[in-house]
C-alpha cells in the first residue's frame, strides 16, 4: 500500500495510507487513513484529499473539508473512492 507524508497546519508530519485514488471532474482525489492497523474495529478515520499541483515528482494535496463542500459532491466522491478500494485479499 502506498503512503504519503502530509504536513498539517501545525507543521507536524503525518504518515497516511492511501486507500484509493480517483479522477473526478478533471481533478485527482485520494482517500487516506491514519489508522490502518487491524484492531478488529469495523470503522476507521478516513480523509479525502485533493491534488492541487505537481512540484517536480511530488504531488501537493490538500484536505477536502466536508463541512465547506457541497454534500452531493462529497457523497459522489466517496462512492467513487470507496468503490476503488482493493479487496482485503489484494493486500496479502
Amino acid at each position: 500500500m502506498d503512503r504519503i507524508v502530509f504536513t498539517d497546519e501545525n507543521g507536524n508530519e503525518v504518515e497516511l495510507d492511501i486507500l484509493s485514488m480517483a479522477e473526478y471532474e478533471g481533478r485527482t482525489y485520494i482517500l487516506v487513513t491514519d489508522e490502518l492497523e487491524d484492531d478488529g474495529s469495523e470503522e476507521m478515520n478516513v480523509y479525502i484529499m485533493r491534488e492541487d499541483e505537481i512540484q517536480g515528482e511530488d504531488a501537493i494535496y490538500s484536505m477536502v473539508d466536508p463541512e465547506t463542500e457541497d454534500e452531493e459532491f462529497i457523497n459522489t466522491l466517496l462512492d467513487i473512492l470507496e468503490d476503488s478500494i482493493p479487496e482485503e485479499e489484494d493486500y496479502e
